[in-house]
């Protein structure tokens, strides 16, 4: 594969008083004056003398003295308390330095979603973000990201929902943003400001993708991910990897790892093989140059047994990569194993032999170029697109067609609601995510 307009207003409560505020404080009585967060006052010098004049005896003097003394309050030890007790669970994620790691397999990174960390996953705000003329966008709000009951849930919803039905063909949506956690995060597709009209519609989905691209990647280890897909048709679950400096050039150059890739659909079919929710990807994307990819060469479907579906349960999607492979699992099932020979993928896949004059990209990699660079983590859910993920040849046929302009196809889907919003039950539709785990070995 390859948000948010925010208005508040608040009054101030800086500057001066009106003249009503200084009446009231004015009758207030002196005990009151006074911010009750603010620190308690020394005891007026006078005070004390008055104690020692009264020529108390030494014992009784100190006890005075003591009692004058603040102390904390009960209900501030409590509080104190409750810090401390719940300082250890502000984050269920967990990073190390692979170059402090005693001993191998050793985990460099753990998320078990007790919390969302937000200084791990940046939420992507944009209208574009793969290129796939996908018809959601993504923002940053709990009810596309969430936790629950120790999982977390990324899911769409209806854009209509949070707006209305004109605000699709007659507002505007502006992602820019102004702080660095509000920010677009990518105007691809003029996709962080978009208006709406009656032949080209706002995204009528919005949906949530988190990414660790500021915060963690890596080079060659094993990346496990317990997670349950959704239901739902033409919903578009992924949990992939991107490469951090796209050292080879642009997209397929510097690669791309699907881990997973499913649809939410279910009862889909290209000829007689079952294609939605019964079924994931996982795939590598390589390539000198767009629209050049090998990705048919190095990918894998796996389906479940008849009357299953991967959105019944949790399943276990495992990676292994290293200098010499990149193996994926499902289950501990090994379901692909790539290698390469010392032509590496430009051989795998015969750009070498080709009729087009192709520029090897790869020379100075290794042979397992591009995939001997950093790569960090994406989850998201998408909905549609124009790319073909979702075929004409499927049965059925998507309801919007694939060579509509973005906004035109949007359209045609979001008339189509009546048809597949059905499906859409819930909970059913959000990716769960258990747990990610990424091991150095």
């Amino acid at each position: 594969m390859e948000t948010i307009i925010q208005s508040s207003s608040a009054k101030s409560h800086h500057g001066n008083s009106s003249a009503d505020e200084q009446k009231q404080l004015a009758n207030l009585p002196p005990s009151l004056e006074r911010n009750p967060l603010s620190a308690p006052e020394k005891p007026p010098r006078n005070h004390l003398d008055n104690l020692r004049k009264a020529s108390l005896p030494k014992a009784e003097f100190k006890k005075s003295i003591q009692l004058l003394k603040p102390r904390p309050t009960l209900l501030f030890k409590l509080m104190f308390s409750i810090i401390c007790l719940l300082a250890p669970f502000t984050s269920s994620a967990f990073i190390k330095d692979p170059v402090k790691c005693a001993s191998w397999p050793c985990l460099i990174f753990s998320d078990d979603f007790t919390s969302l960390d937000h200084s791990i996953w940046e939420h992507m705000k944009t209208c574009a973000a793969t290129g796939n003329k996908e018809f959601q966008y993504y923002t940053n709000n709990r009810t596309n990201s969430f936790i629950k009951d120790g999982v977390l849930l990324i899911k769409p919803t209806l854009t209509n929902e949070t707006y209305d039905d004109e605000f699709l063909i007659s507002g505007t949506l502006d992602l820019w943003g102004s702080t660095p956690h509000t920010q677009c995060t990518s105007n691809r597709e003029s996709g962080c400001y978009r208006e709406g009209s009656k032949n080209s519609i706002i995204s009528p989905v919005q949906s949530a993708a988190l990414r660790s691209v500021n915060s963690f990647s890596f080079k060659y280890g094993k990346v496990e991910v317990r997670a349950k897909m959704p239901k739902g048709d033409w919903i578009w679950p992924a949990v992939w990897l991107m490469p951090k400096y796209s050292v080879y050039g642009e997209w397929p150059a510097s690669g791309e790892i699907d881990l997973i890739e499913s649809r939410g659909n279910g009862n889909l079919q290209f000829q007689d093989n079952k294609v939605g929710n019964q079924m994931v990807q996982q795939s590598l994307h390589w390539g000198p140059y767009y629209p050049y990819d090998g990705r048919l060469r190095t990918s894998i479907r796996k389906n479940l047994e008849e009357g299953k579906s991967f959105g019944d349960e949790f399943h276990k999607f495992t990676m292994d990569w290293s200098s010499e492979y990149l193996a994926f699992s499902i289950d501990d099932e090994v379901t692909l194993n790539v290698t390469v020979d010392d032509r590496g993928f430009w051989g795998l896949g015969g750009f070498d032999n080709s009729t087009i004059e192709f520029q090897n990209p790869w020379t100075s990699g290794t042979r397992m170029a591009p995939f001997d660079e950093e790569f960090y983590l994406i989850m998201n859910v998408a909905v549609g697109g124009t790319n073909h993920y979702f075929s004409n040849d499927f049965k059925p046929p998507p309801p919007w067609s694939n060579d509509s302009p973005g906004g035109k196809a949007m359209k045609e889907f979001w008339d189509a609601r009546e048809q597949w919003l059905p499906t859409w039950n819930r909970d059913e539709t959000a990716m769960k995510i258990d747990y990610v785990k990424i091991w150095v070995t």
